[in-house]
């Protein structure tokens, strides 16, 4: 069970965005914790504003803990997991069995709802969609950010991802936050 905790305590040390120049730094925990704030955020706007049936501490919950096996595996870039579909799947199966390698240390009775966070964290669910969709809104507030100061490094992954997500999701609290949101984040970090 240590070993699990260590995981944790550790998820400051994983560093994030690596091979890029990064003028802002990022981490495993920052990560976790300004996605688990969008989670809640969005969770809250779906139910409240819209009427959507989400379980929006389950989101907060996966949010928290979606990157825990980065404590062992480390963080690896988006683009390089998905590189080929043989690689996409070779990842994903690497990290499922380290997330449940993990999940396993914990006690038996607490299995259960670690699985759903660490290892189906962003399962078919509409949770799970969640999940997913704020991983991306909060790398697109991270390249949103940079791009302001390193533009040659960011502007054409920020403009990759807003697309993505312009076109991927329909979730009504992402078509919120592209509306009401966003273009307040537009500003020069200093």
């Amino acid at each position: 069970m240590s070993r699990f905790i260590d995981n944790v305590l550790m998820m400051d040390t994983i560093r994030r965005w690596k091979g890029r120049f990064n003028t802002i730094d990022d981490n495993d925990a920052t990560h976790a914790f300004r996605a688990a704030s969008l989670g809640l955020f969005n969770g809250l706007i779906e139910s409240k504003k819209y009427g959507v049936n989400i379980n929006t501490a389950e989101v907060v919950s996966r949010l928290l803990c979606h990157d825990l096996v980065e404590g062992t595996t480390g963080d690896v870039l988006g683009p390089v997991k998905h590189a080929t579909p043989v690689t996409a799947a070779a990842f994903e199966a690497y990290e499922r069995t380290e997330g449940e390698a993990l999940i396993n240390l914990l006690p038996s009775s607490m299995r259960k709802e670690f699985h759903r966070f660490v290892v189906e964290a962003k399962d078919e669910t509409y949770e799970g969609q969640m999940v997913d969709v704020v991983d991306k809104l909060d790398a697109l507030i991270k390249m949103n950010m940079e791009r302001k100061l390193n533009g040659v490094e960011y502007e054409t992954g920020y403009r990759a991802q807003l697309k993505k997500v312009q076109t991927v999701y329909e979730n009504p609290s992402v078509v919120f936050f592209l509306a009401y949101v966003l273009h307040d984040l537009d500003y020069v970090t200093s």
